[in-house]
């Protein structure tokens, strides 16, 4: 890219960040795309660079809902209602209305967490025309069929946007009743949740590069996959992970897939991001499933547009600034609250592994502190988040929006850090200090609270903002939980165009300014402790 043209971007990134600082398998009938889909998508291959090989099925799937294996009530009413709408005729209306374009259906959350009572659909919202994200609003196939679903039922529907290898836990454990995510019913699936009735049968293509002649004169499956087997690990596909293409690409013995061990395999957590990569050339081919494939490779088209009009296609039409003040607001409050957590759990950790070790009762607290901070330094945070939030935090019954477990979490992984920390500080301070103290009458936990900590605390408060900035940037993670964190946020914002580049110049740009205002206080406060030493 010329040095003009990437100052160009990169002035547009820093007029977003500006500007938004300042803005406050049974007897369901066969659903097939109609051909004027087809031949639009086939239109806009040249402009976006993209070939699919629409006219090869590679697989033959049925989609499905996952509803939790002991809620057979649920699944006997949504087995009915999706009986009932295709009976009358209304479900293959609903379907194609998305696959040629007439579709108006769209839907905002009513609240920022799930209320109780709430029809809760799991879903990753990356998967055209099945599911989509539009700035703050959530469109598709799946979110009007839940919406039917929520108002049958007389609920208000949440849709809880997650990665789509969140979405069967999500269900199993009850944060969600239903997964619809465009998901393909499997035996390994089916021995952790129930599958509603299919509504819609599917097949994978394979993508490639426009110039790309590999599969041009292929009419079968039978015969891309002798050309698949002939290629070397040179030859890289991109698959959205956990995903039907991705079985088939890696190969999986549930669905029969023998897989292609030759070739490297790169999975992504949505496939636009896959098609973003084989667009500029950085894959050979994408498998993935053909309504979505169509569907993306034509929104992929932005070069006949300036960078300020995608700009505000994306933040203002699309309502992106919505995602950016309630990503940077759940960001914020998981790092300070977790910042505020860790430093109460990291005191206690501290004193308790300093206090003088004279009975049993002592030295056995001070082992399991020991163990509690190599347990959470030890481990990704990402790890933490999926095993407390799956299976720890229910299994204790606690019924808790993803935010505060989110804050709770970080917390206790960054208890773990600071204790470490503080421990230093103390041991900074002269000996002399705690015998001061219990010379002048103070027991231990006073001595620490009025001489020790005050004095360790300002030998490590740069270390402590460190600690903060660390934490603002590792909720990059919470979206594991369904969590709309900064980076979440404009992953959405990005996903309403399929354009990359200036929302991931804006995230930097962000996340940078709050590391600089963060520094700055982490100084003045240094600067006004300091006024308080002799001179």
């Amino acid at each position: 890219m010329k040095l003009k043209k990437f100052l160009t971007f990169t002035l547009a990134a820093l007029t977003a960040c500006a500007t938004l600082s300042l803005a406050a398998c049974d007897d369901t009938e066969e659903v097939q795309a109609p051909t004027d889909v087809a031949a639009v998508s086939e239109e806009t291959v040249g402009e976006s660079g993209i070939k699919i090989i629409k006219d090869v099925a590679l697989t033959a799937e049925d989609y499905a809902f996952a509803i939790r294996k002991d809620n057979t009530e649920l699944l006997e009413d949504v087995n009915g209602l999706l009986q009932e709408w295709e009976e009358d005729g209304s479900l293959d209306t609903l379907i194609n209305s998305y696959f040629d374009g007439t579709a108006t259906f769209s839907y905002e959350n009513k609240t920022s967490t799930p209320q109780e009572g709430d029809f809760i659909m799991a879903t990753n919202a990356y998967f055209p025309p099945f599911e989509s994200v539009k700035g703050s609003k959530f469109t598709g196939v799946d979110v009007e069929i839940a919406y039917k679903f929520a108002k049958e039922f007389g609920k208000t529907l949440f849709v809880y946007d997650m990665e789509f290898d969140s979405i069967i836990p999500s269900v199993q454990t009850g944060k969600s009743d239903i997964g619809m995510a465009g998901m393909t019913v499997n035996e390994t699936r089916l021995q952790q949740v129930n599958f509603a009735t299919s509504y819609y049968s599917s097949s994978q293509v394979i993508s490639v590069a426009a110039d790309n002649t590999l599969f041009d004169e292929c009419e079968t499956a039978l015969e891309i996959e002798e050309i698949l087997s002939s290629l070397g690990e040179d030859f890289v596909i991109g698959t959205q992970n956990a995903t039907t293409g991705h079985m088939y690409a890696l190969g999986n013995a549930d669905f029969g897939y023998n897989g292609f061990p030759n070739l490297t395999v790169k999975s992504y957590n949505t496939g636009a991001l896959a098609m973003k990569d084989l667009q500029n050339g950085k894959i050979d081919a994408v498998i993935l499933d053909l309504q979505p494939s169509l569907m993306i490779v034509e929104s992929m088209d932005t070069d006949d547009k300036s960078v300020f009009e995608i700009f505000y296609d994306q933040f203002i039409v699309h309502e992106g600034y919505k995602n950016f003040f309630t990503g940077l607001g759940n960001t914020m409050m998981i790092a300070v609250f977790g910042l505020l957590i860790g430093f109460a759990l990291g005191c206690v950790l501290v004193t308790v592994k300093l206090i003088p070790s004279k009975n049993i009762l002592v030295r056995i607290l001070s082992k399991i502190c020991d163990l509690y901070v190599t347990l959470f330094r030890g481990t990704p945070m990402v790890v933490q988040l999926l095993l407390m939030h799956f299976a720890l935090f229910p299994a204790m019954g606690l019924d808790i929006s993803s935010v505060v477990e989110a804050m709770i979490i970080f917390g206790m992984n960054s208890g773990a850090y600071i204790s470490e920390i503080l421990r230093g500080g103390i041991n900074a301070v002269d000996r002399g200090q705690m015998e001061a103290g219990r010379s002048l009458g103070f027991g231990f936990t006073r001595t620490m609270t009025r001489i020790i900590l005050p004095q360790a605390i300002k030998n490590i408060l740069p270390t402590l903002g460190n600690e903060f900035i660390a934490l603002v940037k590792e909720t990059s993670v919470v979206s594991f939980i369904a969590v709309m964190d900064l980076t979440k946020s404009f992953q959405n914002i990005a996903a309403a165009t399929y354009e990359y580049f200036i929302p991931y110049i804006a995230l930097a740009a962000v996340y940078l300014v709050i590391v600089l205002l963060i520094s700055k206080l982490v100084k003045m406060m240094e600067k006004r402790l300091a006024k308080n030493e002799r001179k």
